[in-house]
């Protein structure tokens, strides 16, 4: 609802109750007024950030049609970490395309996905059929994961390695569950 209709709707609802009491009626008329300068606020610096978000992006865009592939990318992560999914995804396309870094573009690929970029998920797919298997790729994605703060995915990487055999891997799933969930019992089965 927008925060005009919630200041005429409190207005009807005090006004259907038959409150007499105009003092009452002039302060939730304040309240209203005031909640909606505060969402008109808050709208309008959502939207600059947006643009700013976007004039970034377009910015990367410019620099990448120019080749100049380290400043396209600083500005990708720019635009990507304020939450831009397109941004994620080019970065991803760089870091595999230019850079030949597939670990790296899997992490930028987890994030647009992440910020509901269907491409990047579908991309993902291919990747992770091709590393499953090899305990020490996924040993290596669970490593970049972790670096990234994206434990989540790192324990799934790691699992999945130390499944495989990998004794690092392991040992990384218990010093995660050891320090970061202070479980020491899940600790300990890793460890082992």
């Amino acid at each position: 609802t927008s925060p005009i209709l919630s200041a005429q709707a409190l207005e009807k609802l005090y006004k259907s109750k038959e409150i007499n009491n105009t003092n009452e009626i002039q302060k939730w008329r304040a309240v209203a007024t005031i909640l909606t300068d505060i969402d008109i606020q808050e709208n309008n610096s959502i939207s600059v950030k947006h643009d700013e978000v976007y004039l970034i992006y377009k910015e990367a865009l410019k620099y990448e049609g120019q080749q100049n592939f380290s400043e396209a990318m600083k500005l990708y992560e720019q635009a990507a970490n304020e939450g831009f999914s397109p941004a994620a995804y080019r970065l991803a396309v760089l870091y595999e395309d230019i850079s030949k870094d597939h670990f790296q573009s899997i992490i930028w690929y987890t994030k647009a996905k992440k910020l509901g970029d269907s491409t990047a998920a579908a991309k993902l797919k291919l990747y992770f059929k091709d590393i499953q298997n090899d305990s020490h790729k996924c040993c290596k994605l669970a490593s970049l994961y972790e670096k990234a703060k994206d434990i989540d995915n790192a324990i799934i990487w790691f699992k999945n390695s130390a499944n495989l055999e990998n004794a690092n891997a392991a040992l990384a799933l218990g010093r995660i569950y050891q320090h970061q969930y202070k479980s020491t019992l899940e600790a300990i089965q890793w460890y082992q």
